[in-house]
C-alpha cells in the first residue's frame, strides 16, 4: 500500500474519533454537564468502527446523489446528518443509524438545510480570518448542531402514536 493512502486512511480515522469526541463534549455541554478532556478520546472509541462504517455509507450515498445532478446530493447530506449523534448516543449499528436519521429528518429537511448552509457560512468566514475565526466558529457549530439534534430528537419523542401502535383498549368493568 502507498505510504499516502496509509496516512491518509489513518488521518480520516483519526479524525473521525476527534470528531466523537468533540461531539460528545457538545452533547455534554448543550445538556449544561460538564465536558472532561477525557471525553474527547477515550469515550468515543468504543463506537469509532460503528461510526466510520456509517460514514463510508453516507459518502456513497451522497457521492452518488451529487452525481445525480448535485442536488440529491445535497438532500442525501442533510437527510444523513444526524448519523453521528444516533451511533454515538444511542449505540445504533451504521444502517439503523442511517434509516433512523433519515426518518428523523423527515419534514424538517429544509430548516435543517438553512441551518447547515448557515453554519457553512460562518464557518468559511471564521476561516478566512487567518484560520483564527474557526477556533470561536466552530465551538459554536458544534453546540448549535447539537441543540438541533435535541429539539429534532425532543420533537420526535413528542410526535402523537399512531393508532397501529396503541395499546388496545381494555375491557369495561363491569
Amino acid at each position: 500500500m502507498d505510504p499516502n493512502t496509509l496516512i491518509s486512511i489513518v488521518g480520516t480515522v483519526l479524525t473521525w474519533w476527534l470528531f466523537l469526541g468533540l461531539t460528545r463534549m457538545a452533547l455534554v455541554a448543550h445538556d449544561g454537564g460538564k465536558p472532561r478532556f477525557d471525553m474527547l478520546f477515550k469515550e468515543s472509541w468504543n463506537v469509532l468502527w460503528r461510526y466510520a462504517l456509517a460514514m463510508i455509507a453516507s459518502i456513497i450515498i451522497v457521492l452518488i446523489g451529487f452525481v445525480l445532478l448535485i442536488v440529491p446530493g445535497i438532500i442525501a447530506q442533510v437527510m444523513l446528518s444526524l448519523v453521528v449523534f444516533l451511533v454515538l448516543e444511542k449505540n445504533m449499528m451504521p444502517i439503523q443509524a442511517l434509516k433512523e436519521s433519515r426518518r428523523m429528518t423527515q419534514g424538517k429537511r429544509w430548516d435543517l438545510f438553512l441551518f447547515l448552509l448557515v453554519a457553512c457560512v460562518f464557518n468559511i468566514i471564521g476561516a478566512l480570518i487567518f484560520g483564527v475565526g474557526l477556533l470561536v466558529m466552530l465551538p459554536i457549530t458544534m453546540l448549535a448542531f447539537a441543540h438541533v439534534y435535541r429539539s429534532i430528537d425532543k420533537s420526535d419523542d413528542m410526535a402523537p402514536v399512531a393508532p397501529t401502535q396503541m395499546p388496545p383498549a381494555s375491557a369495561p368493568v363491569a
